[in-house]
């Protein structure tokens, strides 16, 4: 098998020989030879103004659906999310048994869809 620009030489050849006319292109110069290239004028920008979008959560849908929510009642579910998150927390803010670096990141990973990643996730944010 030939490579891209193999295929794209024998199709450009192949052009030739059927007598389309193929316009040439200006050459373009390579990155960091050419110092007579003019640069576009550099625009002043002032501060950036923050913007929040606001997001209304419908926390009876989620509760619905089985994740916890600050209106749901004390539930099994509830506490045992709870009880994984306080040692999550604790190296989040350096206090575990032993400090991790960048213990406010945790990932919830799986090798298979459908296991339960956001809505383990979730749980724990919410709990």
């Amino acid at each position: 098998m030939s490579s891209l620009i193999e295929q794209a030489a024998q199709r450009l050849a192949q052009l030739r020989e059927a007598g389309v006319e193929i316009p040439e292109t200006a050459a373009v110069p390579a990155a960091g030879r050419s110092a007579d290239v003019a640069l576009p004028p550099v625009m002043e920008r002032g501060e950036p103004t923050p913007q929040s979008r606001r997001v209304e959560i419908d926390f009876a849908r989620l509760g619905q659906q089985g994740i916890v929510t600050p209106q749901s009642p004390r539930t099994a579910t509830a506490d045992q999310f709870r009880v994984i998150k306080r040692p999550l927390i604790a190296n989040a803010m350096g206090r575990g048994a032993a400090p991790i670096k960048h213990g406010n990141l945790i990932m919830v990973t799986s090798a298979v869809p459908g296991e339960g990643k956001s809505f383990t996730s979730l749980n724990l944010a919410m709990s």
